[in-house]
């Protein structure tokens, strides 16, 4: 996540001068995953290194997986900028090989993404090859997703309603994330389905400061909304405020709902944005040294697009 981060960051502040420093941390951080793969590629996972910590997963987890394709695409990037174009090829190269291979995880009866490759149960975590792009079948996992099996009223289940490890209030077998439901709505906008993502968002929005003023709690009962969740050691609160949960929805935003595409390194900026009619949004970005305030408004079928 952390070389995910800096490519984005590199693209839209073009500080060379940081990527040219930090690269033996790139380095150093890349030759740590590499030791971890098995021959295809594939991320193993020890007990607790996944953000679901309390189930001690391990093995092949298909959001790791996920993390670490978009990682190489990052690097592929990066190096090119730093023109190393042998270690560009070749992580660009690896991150394909990797796609490929997700298709491992898929599960022809259930029509739907396995969590694990040894542990075949369904989970909310299919959500991350599909914000990343990297399905060729995302029909099917709309469809399980939106279904009653995975979506209530209060957001995604963070775990299929079916599976027998199932419990509502659950920390990370049946809670609701909000992170989770922010990344679902993305994908919703970026497969050109608003009415859904925006279902998604204002499910997040009835819960902004229900228990703090100006902020969304970590997770929640799916079936109740209720904050008191069970954890390893009993029942705790959620958390009141998590960076994640704005980190997401930052990225919806942009990337999802706006389709922002900014690299300042290739002079390049586009916009392809997804909006609901009469919707009008006002976006201030740092681009470079420039503070940039966007301003995008539909109106009928037509959207306009200034920026200052």
């Amino acid at each position: 996540l952390w070389i995910i981060a800096l490519k984005h960051y590199i693209k839209l502040s073009g500080d060379l001068e940081f990527l040219r420093k930090i690269k033996p941390n790139l380095e150093k951080c890349l030759s740590f995953l590499k030791s971890r793969e098995d021959k295809d590629g594939f991320l193993i996972s020890q007990k607790g290194e996944t953000w679901m910590d309390t189930l001690g997963r391990e093995g092949k987890n298909i959001e790791i997986q996920s993390f670490y394709i978009e990682a190489l695409k990052s690097s592929s990037y990066l190096f090119d900028l730093l023109g190393e174009k042998s270690k560009s090829r070749k992580f660009k190269e690896s991150s394909l090989k990797l796609k490929r291979n997700l298709k491992k995880f898929w599960d022809k009866e259930e029509k739907f993404y396995v969590d694990n490759l040894d542990k075949k149960i369904k989970t909310c975590n299919v959500i991350f090859p599909l914000f990343f792009d990297l399905f060729t079948n995302p029909k099917d996992v709309f469809r399980k997703l939106e279904s009653e099996e995975f979506t209530s009223k209060f957001g995604i289940r963070s775990i299929s309603k079916k599976e027998s490890l199932y419990e509502p209030s659950s920390y990370h077998t049946g809670s609701v994330w909000a992170w989770i439901t922010g990344l679902m709505a993305g994908c919703e906008f970026k497969f050109d389905r608003i009415k859904k993502g925006l279902e998604y968002l204002s499910i997040l929005n009835d819960f902004l400061g229900k228990r703090c003023i100006g902020a969304i709690p970590e997770a929640w009962n799916s079936e109740t909304g209720d904050t008191l969740l069970l954890k390893p050691r009993g029942y705790e609160e959620s958390s009141l405020s998590q960076a994640w949960n704005y980190a997401s929805i930052i990225r919806v935003i942009d990337e999802c709902l706006l389709g922002l595409e900014i690299d300042v390194n290739k002079d390049i900026f586009i916009a392809r944005p997804s909006l609901p009619k009469g919707c009008r949004i006002l976006r201030r970005k740092i681009i470079r040294d420039d503070i940039v305030d966007l301003i995008f408004e539909r109106k009928g079928n037509k959207i306009n697009f200034k920026y200052s």
